[in-house]
């Protein structure tokens, strides 16, 4: 996934139904970003209230794909959970990289 400039959005829900633990891997590499820009990754239980779980900013703006993991386990019972990641970058040359996005239940 690529999203770019301040338009980048990606929803996704997943069944968590009888999960014990939840967790989200993922590859990201941040590509041009400026001192305003930023770019988060996000979990729900409703798909409407967000909890962020990590913003990227200018300091993590290397170009490089560094891989990241998020324990979602503590939104459990939940049935279902919502994954966003969302782009707030001012132009339309700043990248925000997403590769092998993972969800892994027991």
């Amino acid at each position: 996934m690529r999203l770019r400039s301040s338009t980048g959005l990606g929803t996704r829900s997943f069944s968590a139904a009888g999960r014990t633990s939840v967790k989200w891997q993922l590859w990201v590499k941040i590509n041009s970003l400026e001192a305003a820009d930023a770019a988060v990754a996000q979990v729900s239980t409703n798909g409407t209230t967000f909890t962020t779980l990590r913003t990227w900013t200018l300091a993590d703006s290397d170009n490089i794909y560094k891989f990241y993991e998020f324990d979602l386990t503590s939104y459990l019972p939940a049935t279902t959970l919502y994954i966003r990641l969302d782009a707030n970058m001012n132009a339309t040359n700043d990248f925000f990289y997403i590769d092998d996005i993972t969800i892994i239940g027991n």
